[in-house]
């Protein structure tokens, strides 16, 4: 890595590193040119992604500042501003703002937290009882619907259990609904009226649009002419005993000819004869030469040929298809585990009310709420509270922002550090002298998929 690029503290950058390069070292030697030029300790903020690499992080920034001489700052004005904060950052190492990404939310959290509906004094609980509040959670909302198999809530319970494939199978994808919940949220506002989700209307609308996605792959795969081809092929080979077993053409030639033609279930049934296990055409003809009885074989080779090679790319694209009833079914049962997973949250909140914490969803999500003004959607706030405010507190006192493995960054964490890093880069910022943003990632090296990272968000920032 270039140190004159990572040292030039006037300017933004994004440094692309496999693993073993010196990611963390150039986090450092930054941290450390900006305190060198005169930067407080409280005006810069760099975030990783475990508590270990905060800790390693910090540890690393001390002795720069120790020893200015081996950190590359060996003379001058520099070393003995690095050397003086030293004295400092020994006594209040809390000075050194280096933290993971939900310890960051929580400072801003704890400067408004009136503006979210939480207490002043909130704490967050550790991963074990978030864990077991979340199992307790879903327990107890299945052991209720159980009792009350006559309600509505029961009554659904009971369909979405069979759907799923039996209660300990539904168990598991609420407990990973109610775990990925940040993913959730849109998906619920969406379609949720009144406070409330229509399994219907869900079912039917989201049946008919793979209906309709299906009928365009249909109509821009050459459905028709699969049609046509089909219809030359039974007429040729009707009377054929052997083609009749092979193709099943007695169902086929009545469906071919039906206006309904056309559907995921009628293209999966053609590819007996024509495709391979694998949806490939059939390079052996079903029908042998010996087997023709007088039926002209090179026509029969021809639309054998022409049925298959229409039908492989339509086959694997009605396998991804399901058929309207199934799409129906699947998505009424997947209204009702939305519905099931909204009351197992409001038992889960509740839950965390009593413990008198929240969890690390809520830090990202109120954190969020707070900066792009979505808290008084998320919590009854002060209603006097304006996004703005939080913004300009936290524009004036993080003055630099370092983030370590970008590429484990979420859209939600991206989203909530946005406000501030896009006025920096457009020059809009609160102060005049330069704010930056100083981040390092490999895309190739994604640890955190389990944590919504998204790869991709790195290269799209860095276009930006």
């Amino acid at each position: 890595m270039a140190v004159e690029m990572i040292r030039d503290i006037r300017r933004h950058v994004m440094i692309h590193a496999p693993a073993g390069s010196g990611k963390t070292h150039a986090l450092v030697t930054r941290t450390l040119a900006l305190l060198a030029a005169g930067e407080t300790p409280e005006g810069i903020v760099a975030v990783t992604f475990t508590d270990k690499a905060a800790l390693e992080m910090r540890e690393r920034i001390v002795r720069g500042l120790a020893h200015p001489d081996q950190a590359g700052f060996p003379g001058g004005d520099e070393k003995d501003r690095l050397r003086s904060l030293w004295m400092d950052v020994r006594d209040e190492p809390r000075r050194l703002r280096v933290s993971t990404i939900h310890a960051f939310c929580g400072d801003v959290l704890r400067r408004f937290p009136i503006a979210v509906g939480l207490d002043p004094d909130f704490s967050v609980l550790d991963p074990h009882d978030q864990a077991y509040l979340r199992a307790r959670a879903v327990e107890e909302s299945i052991s209720s619907w159980r009792r009350h198999r006559g309600t509505d809530a029961g009554e659904m319970f009971r369909d979405a259990a069979s759907e799923a494939g039996g209660i300990r199978a539904l168990t598991e994808t609420l407990e990973e609904m109610l775990g990925g919940r940040k993913r959730l949220g849109d998906v619920i506002r969406r379609w949720t009226r009144d406070g409330a989700i229509d399994p219907d209307d869900y079912a039917e609308t989201y049946a008919r649009g793979m209906k309709n996605a299906w009928t365009r792959v249909w109509q821009g795969g050459s459905g028709e002419t699969v049609r046509a081809r089909v219809i030359e092929f039974t007429s040729l080979m009707k009377c054929h005993p052997r083609a009749q077993e092979e193709y099943a053409l007695e169902t086929l030639a009545a469906r071919v000819r039906s206006d309904d033609f056309g559907t995921t279930e009628d293209v999966l049934s053609l590819t007996r004869g024509f495709l391979t296990k694998k949806g490939e055409p059939r390079r052996a003809f079903p029908v042998t030469k010996k087997e023709m009885h007088g039926i002209d074989r090179t026509r029969y080779e021809s639309l054998h040929a022409a049925v298959a090679g229409l039908l492989a790319p339509l086959a694997g694209e009605a396998m991804s298809h399901p058929p309207f009833e199934s799409a129906r079914r699947a998505a009424r049962a997947w209204a009702s585990c939305l519905i099931l997973y909204i009351e197992i949250e409001r038992r889960y909140d509740r839950l965390k009310k009593e413990h008198g914490g929240i969890d690390f969803d809520d830090l990202e999500l109120l954190a969020l709420g707070l900066l792009t003004g979505q808290a008084a959607e998320r919590a009854k706030g002060d209603a006097g509270f304006h996004p703005m405010d939080a913004l300009l507190a936290l524009d004036n006192r993080v003055r630099h922002l370092l983030i370590d493995e970008f590429q484990d960054t979420s859209g939600l964490q991206w989203e909530i550090v946005k406000p501030l890093v896009s006025e920096w880069l457009s020059g809009e910022g609160s102060s005049d002298t330069p704010r930056t943003f100083f981040a390092v990632g490999d895309p190739n090296q994604s640890i955190y998929l389990f944590r919504d990272a998204e790869v991709t968000l790195m290269r799209s920032v860095r276009r930006k």
